[in-house]
């Protein structure tokens, strides 16, 4: 960048504001960087005025309103993926259906996913990420919108392609931006724990509703609406600041930092598409959220069909297996920096988890609900098994933009949550078509092959990384 490319960027400074230097040369880097870290302040770029604020929460009010509506968006995902799972009974009697019917609700979501992860740069270009809080929120009120009119069932598993949409485009945006924050980590088991709570709500949510409103489960998609308007006017107001331009300025300035002319828009997709280790920690993904979904999909049909117990009583294990989730993603994310690294802590996570979920297979293989402590044991082992599930898909986001370098963030990312996100429709309509063919017994058995693909699968990430990090 020329000295007169300096002089105007910080020419146009705001003179009240304490400013830093906006120059990327080589031997103002280290203090621009540490002006950036603490300082808010407001620049020109390409002709618009963007109002950077430090990525450290403690020094920011707006930071820390962004952040909580993040949160809150999370538990709106959350209470989504539980939607399906928990109405699956309720569905089928009313549109008189077979489960495997229901079940194509999954594969029309992947499709949504696969299209957020080939969109989600060029909406991002197009719109910042306001645009994309703000456009992921409304398709996502369209769909509760349509289902509170209870559709006919062809437009009722049509409309879900726009879930998996909206889903993608904002999982990818919350997870790169809460990832490139000071305490990272932290915010990002946070994140993540919300996506828990609200699958905890939703399943005895859902139950109470149906009991009290005779089995109509329109009621529950109105509620959602009303949630996801909300949701909309927030993001509008706390991501004001957070549009195309600001995203250019950052991926310009982290590209100035780490290649030099590179341009940001210099087709990032494609040199992602191309790489294998971004291929491998999207299939990773994959077989964990479809894992992580089928079970608080398909546990309740297998407590109610082969437990036999009520449906409110299969709901409440089926929340403390998110319960535990939560816990996982909120507290381990504080336990995550003791270990060398997010690879070696997600490495250890994840062999927890296989143990646990394996001990939870031959219990309740083995055991009755004649037994009186059954219900109790059931929640026990579900809500371990859930706190070590909890944390692994945010440690390895982590660990992926540690690997890469900035500018490939969002694509990466967004084509890994996205790829991994369309685990959680196919899976679990695999399981649902596996199970009606055999039997929903088998369930158990299902779920722990699929912890297992996801256990191996990161243990081999190093011996496949032609990248070099210390794993």
């Amino acid at each position: 960048m020329s000295k007169d490319q300096d002089f105007e960027l910080s020419d146009f400074l705001i003179p009240e504001q304490t400013t830093a230097s906006t120059t990327f040369n080589e031997e103002g880097l280290e203090e621009e960087e540490e002006q950036f870290y603490k300082i808010p302040r407001v620049i020109t770029y390409q002709g618009n005025q963007l109002k950077i604020v430090p990525p450290d929460w403690r020094l920011s009010k707006l930071l820390k309103l962004q952040i909580s509506t993040c949160f809150g968006c999370m538990v709106i995902v959350g209470m989504n993926d539980q939607t399906v799972g928990t109405l699956i009974p309720t569905l089928i009697n009313y549109y008189q259906v077979e489960q495997t019917s229901i079940s194509v609700v999954f594969v029309i979501q992947f499709l949504g996913f696969a299209t957020s992860a080939l969109s989600n740069e060029y909406f991002h270009n197009r719109f910042g990420r306001r645009g994309v809080m703000i456009l992921s929120n409304v398709v996502l009120f369209l769909v509760y919108f349509v289902n509170s009119f209870k559709p006919p069932f062809k437009l009722f598993i049509i409309i879900y392609y726009f879930v998996g949409l909206g889903i993608g485009l904002m999982d990818s945006c919350m997870n790169v931006w809460l990832s490139s924050l000071v305490d990272h980590n932290e915010l990002m088991g946070f994140l993540h724990g919300f996506y828990g709570v609200g699958a905890f709500i939703a399943p005895p949510f859902i139950s109470y509703l149906l009991k009290w409103f005779d089995n109509d489960f329109k009621v529950y998609y109105m509620i959602l609406s009303c949630i996801t308007i909300l949701s909309i006017v927030i993001c509008a107001l706390v991501f004001k600041n957070e549009t195309k331009e600001k995203y250019h300025y950052d991926i310009t300035k982290d590209e100035s930092h780490e290649e030099g002319e590179n341009q940001h828009q210099g087709g990032t997709l494609g040199i992602v598409l191309k790489m294998p280790l971004v291929w491998l920690f999207a299939s990773y993904l994959f077989l964990y959220i479809g894992s992580e979904v089928s079970i608080g999909t398909w546990l309740l049909s297998y407590l109610l069909k082969i437990k036999e117990l009520d449906q409110i009583s299969a709901s409440y294990i089926v929340s403390w297996f998110w319960i535990g989730l939560t816990l996982g993603r909120v507290l381990l994310g504080f336990i995550t920096r003791f270990f060398k690294n997010e690879y070696r802590a997600n490495l250890t996570y994840g062999i927890l988890s296989l143990m646990f979920y394996i001990i939870y297979t031959i219990f309740t293989w083995n055991v009755t609900t004649s037994y009186k402590h059954f219900t109790l044991m059931t929640n026990i082992i579900v809500v371990i098994s859930g706190v070590f599930i909890g944390p692994l898909f945010p440690t390895a986001t982590i660990t992926l933009m540690k690997i890469l370098p900035s500018n490939l963030h969002v694509s990466s990312v967004g084509i890994m949550t996205s790829f991994g996100g369309s685990g959680s429709a196919i899976l679990p309509f695999l399981i649902g078509i596996i199970t009606h063919t055999m039997s929903l017994d088998i369930l158990p058995i299902l779920i722990s092959i699929l912890i297992f693909g996801y256990v191996l699968m990161w243990a081999v990430i190093p011996k496949i990384s032609p990248i070099d990090y210390d794993f």
